[in-house]
Formats: C-alpha cells, sequence, structure tokens
C-alpha cells in the first residue's frame, strides 16, 4: 500500500472494522431532524440596524422559516442586484 492512498478490498474492510465505521450503503437513510438556523436561532427574524433604525426582517438564510437551507446562498439577492446595476 502507498502512503497516503486509502485501503481498498480486504485492507479497507478491515480498516472499517478497527474504526468501527460502515459503508455508506449500510448507513440507515432515515430522515434527521431539521437543525435551527443559526443566523436567527431558528426565529426566522433577524435584526437589522442598517439606516440608523433597528428593525426586524426576515431571515436571509433561512428564508424565514427558522430551519437551515442546504446549499441556500443567503447573499444571492444582493448579487443579482448588482449584476442588474453593471448592464
Amino acid at each position: 500500500m502507498i502512503a497516503g492512498t486509502p485501503p481498498l478490498g480486504r485492507d479497507a474492510a478491515r480498516a472499517r472494522e478497527r474504526l468501527g465505521s460502515r459503508p455508506v450503503t449500510e448507513v440507515s437513510a432515515e430522515p434527521t431532524a431539521p437543525t435551527p438556523c443559526s443566523a436567527c436561532r431558528g426565529s426566522g427574524v433577524v435584526t437589522s440596524n442598517l439606516g440608523g433604525e433597528p428593525h426586524q426582517l426576515p431571515c436571509p438564510w433561512c428564508d424565514g422559516g427558522g430551519v437551515t437551507l442546504r446549499e441556500h446562498d443567503a447573499q444571492a439577492h444582493w448579487r443579482a442586484g448588482a449584476d442588474a446595476d453593471a448592464q
């Protein structure tokens, strides 16, 4: 085996047994509980002080749902606006 490469075949099975891990195909596919959004702490609302006055608005990281959205880009709205201004 070459140093720094993952084990293959029987070596991989032995490594899994030694580490106590299972192949991905054996991992249960049960849905997990949704993760609360860390930006708004699950409330779906954030407080902005933009403009000098505090005001509440829907959380841009979870779109106001209070739950983490996988692969969601909270800055996409602002980038889209910047692209429109540049044209």
